[in-house]
């Protein structure tokens, strides 16, 4: 028998207004799971359906202690899914939630009263995330609606004006995978279910700041389609003799930067990237001879580009991918986030023959010899995964980090090592396989939930290469970037939350995987620390290959403020 400490959450409403962490020690054996043991103390109150926190991950489907003890140690923090509406104890108050939502069935009389009572089936999901914003009706609110929908199709007019809002709608969710451990086994998953709402909501909904239909204040957001030379006339002018024995999968050391930014703050991580490359003695090809890569989404970036024109926003990923093919190089990507839609599109077509012929319909001559089956082979690259540590810097080992890693695209990556993410989520081996967890069946369609982790690939690893120490934040797992261009107060604070909280944790810098997050916590950083009623607090924000830069001693892409707050650090 082995021994765990669990640190529970205690509360009782009726007693006190303060709570407090109680200790047992439990002893366990291998077949021991979380909720069995919860069960065996006396008069502790929670209910297993709704789920609660380990560690601040929700843990919904019930898991072994040992394997809660072998990725996060012998001391263990169990805590209710929200604090806010605790009964006692882990338990929930599920009526003084569902009250919120009063004035909704009273202005939707037509909802049949059983029906009304399947919120409280989907109530748990509106305690995922941990934003601070009482305007957002919750998630769990909109999988009920997304449940409402398929019953009630002659009033979809009206339940999507209830879905439109700007800062309670829909277009205001960011994904919560990142914060879950095991998935509800009940119920299907967020993310994909939610972004088919605002698809619809984009299509047939009216913003209510503009009163105009939401697709035309997202118009910016979605990518033009391609059209008039796909490629650039002078591209195979521009191609490098080769024989016909080379390809890209037989030059891996040969690589091409992308570049094709739609803000300005990508400047550094190209720069830094470029330089990193050079030094790691990487072959790097200009792409500028081939025409030049262009953006994936528009201007206000790629998160809505992908939801509304996932086939046009696909077919812009193709383009440059088949420049890097033709150039027989490996695409690198400075961000995370480039990468992982990158790999996303590879996975989108690889697995849909009908999307693979309209791309080679599309592109047409300009693939020339190229088959689509090639092109499916490219090789992606995210710089992290370059990053050695053959060179450590003194300056690197002293400092704190914490990481923000993207949290956007809810679809798995294949990984090039095994290991476990910055929140230690399980983790698929393979882009097109799930992970079972104990006590499941493989064959349930619950498990394909495991599938939908949020970009597993996480910057914390290859950065640990570096030295230094580096400081799990969980607040981290919510990117909040893309909700700049129309809910900038969610923006701002919760970008600030974010930020305070590495700040608070006694991080010395933090290290962002994409441009929009490296924007928040730069350029708009002294908004954001204001709209939380915060001093602006200096810290370094890096990119990953600046950091990789620093280690090694060079200071390429880093501005003088930045390596004299370093110093001082």
């Amino acid at each position: 028998m082995q021994s765990v400490e669990l640190s529970i959450f205690r509360f009782f409403a009726q007693e006190s207004y303060e709570y407090y962490f109680q200790k047992y020690p439990i002893s366990y054996d291998a077949s021991l799971t979380l909720f069995d043991a919860l069960e065996s103390i006396p008069g502790l109150a929670f209910d297993k359906s709704m789920g609660l926190r380990v560690q601040g991950l929700c843990v919904f489907a019930d898991v072994q202690l040992q394997e809660l003890v072998d990725k996060f140690g012998v001391n263990l923090r169990i805590e209710p899914l929200n604090q806010k509406y605790v009964e006692k104890d882990l338990l929930i108050n599920r009526e003084a939630m569902y009250k919120r939502y009063d004035e909704f069935f009273a202005a939707h009389d037509f909802i049949e009263p059983s029906h009304r009572y399947e919120l409280h089936k989907f109530l748990w999901a509106n305690l995922i995330s941990l934003r601070d914003d009482s305007e957002y009706l919750g998630d769990g609110f909109f999988l009920y609606m997304h449940w409402l929908l398929e019953r009630y199709p002659k009033h979809f007019d009206t339940l999507i004006h209830t879905l439109a809002g700007s800062q309670s709608g829909v277009m205001s969710y960011v994904p919560v995978e990142a914060l879950i451990y095991t998935p509800n086994p009940h119920t299907r998953a967020i993310s994909p279910i939610i972004k088919q709402l605002i698809d619809k909501v984009a299509r047939f909904g009216i913003c209510p700041g503009c009163g105009c239909a939401w697709i035309s204040q997202l118009e910016s957001m979605r990518p033009k389609a391609l059209t008039q030379p796909l490629l650039p006339a002078s591209l195979e002018s521009a191609l490098e003799p080769k024989n016909s024995a080379q390809s890209a999968e037989s030059t891996p050391n040969r690589c091409m930067l992308f570049d094709a930014y739609t803000l300005r703050e990508a400047a550094p991580m190209i720069t830094s990237a470029r330089a990193l490359l050079h030094t790691l003695g990487v072959e790097l090809v200009d792409c500028a001879k081939f025409g030049g890569f262009i953006p994936f989404g528009a201007k206000s970036g790629n998160f809505y580009a992908h939801i509304l024109e996932p086939e046009t926003f696909i077919q812009r990923i193709f383009y440059n991918l088949i420049i890097a093919h033709k150039a027989s190089a490996t695409l690198v990507f400075g961000d995370l986030e480039h990468y992982a839609y990158a790999k996303w599109a590879l996975d989108r077509a690889q697995e849909n023959p009908a999307l693979q012929t309209k791309i080679a319909r599309h592109f047409g001559d300009a693939m020339e010899a190229v088959s689509i089956d090639s092109l499916l082979n490219t090789r992606v690259k995210f710089i992290g995964d370059l990053v050695c540590s053959d060179t450590g810097s003194s300056l690197v080992d002293n400092l704190t980090f914490a990481t923000y890693p993207s949290t956007l695209l809810e679809s798995p990556i294949t990984l090039p090592y095994g290991r476990n993410n910055l929140l230690g989520i399980q983790e698929p081996k393979s882009s097109n396989t799930c992970p079972s967890t104990p006590n499941q069946n493989p064959k349930n369609a619950s498990d394909l939930l495991l599938g939908l982790i949020p970009i597993a690939h996480s910057i914390k690893t290859p950065a640990q290469r570096l030295g230094g120490k580096w400081l799990s934040v969980l607040e981290c797992a919510q990117d909040f970037s893309h909700l700049y261009e129309f809910n900038r107060e969610a923006y701002f604070t919760q970008s600030a939350r974010v930020r305070f909280a590495c700040i608070d944790s006694g991080a010395d810098v933090i290290i962002v995987s994409s441009v929009a997050q490296f924007r928040a916590f730069t350029t708009h950083a002294r908004a954001g620390a204001a709209s939380i009623g915060r001093d602006d607090v200096q810290i370094p924000i890096l990119y990953p290959s600046q950091l990789a830069l620093l280690a090694l001693g060079q200071h390429a892409g880093c501005d003088s403020r930045t390596l004299r707050t370093l110093e001082r650090a």
